[in-house]
């Protein structure tokens, strides 16, 4: 004869032919979903139907439907005492629980109230309202064990019963290969996966087991760490955080823990010192950079990144970044600096820096270097010049021709010009390039009949173009 209970099927003649070697079976249904739950058990059942086939069933109500949480089975007709915890998910959030007690009985004993052969009996407890915290309340589990009181072939009690709403440790705080570190002069906000009871705790390499930073209680919602508060904690070392659901320490449980979370502890980088921005020499070109300034130096094993950003589009020119520097200049007012190489048109930038080991591969944490500030690259005025007068000479035998030139830039700059007679570069003192005679304007005399071009550059060889 075969019998189902809660879809567990049990051959009874088998049952009674064999020696059972397993005092308790434990059923578990977990529902995929949304919202994730821990609960804690510990009760103690027999039966005194003979067909020795008992158990009790956790459940959270939707509507009028009972939804299987966790179920325990026995078929020892002996007292039987389980525990644990267990996690498990649903779809919608739970508002409410009950249990139900139930037992296979038979008509040769007084438990069976109906005198029917093989039946499964079964008794619920009432509705619990609940809020997303059970803390082993003597009211709830009174109201549960009225599942157990009320059914005439089960004795015994729950005497624990813990049901909590919890998180994904490791989602809520974008926790992955690239936000794993905490550098050792910031802190690090951990947002706590309940709004129940929990403890916090951490190890440390220095630590053979795992400690309390927050004692089991009402706790709160985040709690900002830092290096400083583990003692015995270096840089370069790893941090292990991890929340504990239930009041004792030390519990075995896997499911009293949350994912553990894993912090490798950085040095800062070199506190910021200046930026000095070099603008581009002409107004057509883009040779422009800049020099970072930082307070110390660079550490045997350490190297310098930054990363430019275009600050009208904040994306990262071309040759923007350099993750490999590992040499900086000394000056003379004690602070060390970088001159950025790569040629960089005129624009604002955004400049950030990090620094991390030689080893550490830092092409995916550019996003989080620190924020040096904004250069802004200019560009020169550019070079415009224009033939003001010219005049042919004045007698076939006379080269008293001339051209007046006048020249406008970049403040500051002087200017030179260029003669070319019937395409030929003509020389003064052995110079291509001859100074004006003024600061902005010159005349290029004792011409001769020929034809002439005129070319201007500033004292930087920026030149003039149309």
């Amino acid at each position: 004869m075969k019998l189902k209970i809660n879809d567990m099927e049990i051959n009874l003649s088998v049952i009674y032919k064999k020696v059972i070697l397993v005092i308790l079976l434990l059923i578990g249904f977990q529902i995929f979903g949304q919202h994730k739950y821990m609960i804690e058990v510990d009760f103690s059942v027999r039966t005194s139907s003979p067909y020795r086939a008992w158990g009790i069933t956790f459940y959270y109500v939707e509507g009028t439907t009972n939804k299987i949480i966790r179920t325990y089975s026995s078929i020892i007709p002996t007292t039987q005492r389980g525990s644990g915890s267990y996690t498990f998910t649903t779809t919608n959030p739970i508002r409410n629980i009950r249990m139900d007690a139930f037992a296979v009985v038979s008509p040769t004993t007084t438990c069976d109230p109906i005198g029917v052969v093989n039946a499964n009996i079964q008794n619920f407890s009432p509705i619990i309202p609940f809020n997303g915290c059970e803390y082993n309340s003597s009211s709830v589990k009174n109201t549960l064990n009225r599942a157990i009181t009320g059914h005439t072939c089960i004795t015994g009690s729950v005497s624990t019963f813990r049901l909590i709403k919890i998180e994904d440790f490791a989602s809520i705080n974008n926790y992955s290969a690239i936000n794993d570190e905490i550098k050792s002069c910031d802190s690090k906000r951990i947002l706590m996966p309940t709004s129940c009871n929990y403890a916090l705790e951490y190890k440390i390499p220095n630590n053979a087991d795992w400690e309390e930073l927050l004692p089991y209680r009402s706790n709160p919602s985040f709690v900002n760490i830092s290096k400083s508060d583990f003692r015995g904690l270096y840089i370069n070392q790893n941090l292990q955080i991890r929340v504990r659901y239930l009041p004792n320490k030390g519990e075995t449980d896997r499911s009293a823990y949350s994912d553990i979370l894993t912090y490798k502890i950085t040095d800062c980088s070199p506190p910021f010192r200046g930026l000095m921005s070099e603008n581009t020499s002409c107004s057509y070109k883009e040779n422009g950079s800049f020099e970072l300034k930082v307070a110390r130096d660079l550490d045997a094993g350490e190297k310098l990144a930054i990363t430019i950003y275009e600050k009208d589009t904040g994306n990262v020119p071309s040759g923007g970044q350099n993750l490999s520097i590992t040499t900086l200049t000394a000056n003379s007012d004690g602070t060390f600096s970088y001159k950025w190489p790569e040629k960089l048109p005129s624009n604002t930038y955004e400049i950030k820096y990090q620094t991390g080991s030689t080893s550490e591969d830092l092409s995916n944490s550019f996003d989080t270097l620190e924020v040096a500030g904004e250069i802004d690259i200019k560009s020169p005025k550019p070079v415009t010049f224009s033939l003001t007068q010219a005049s042919d000479k004045t007698c076939f035998s006379r080269n008293d021709g001339y051209i007046d030139v006048e020249a406008d830039g970049e403040n500051g700059r002087t200017f030179f010009y260029q003669l070319l007679k019937d395409g030929v570069v003509q020389r003064v003192s052995g110079q291509e390039w001859i100074p004006f005679t003024n600061a902005k304007t010159t005349r290029i005399a004792r011409l001769g009949e020929a034809k002439y071009r005129v070319k201007v550059q500033d004292s930087e060889k920026c030149f003039f173009r149309r």
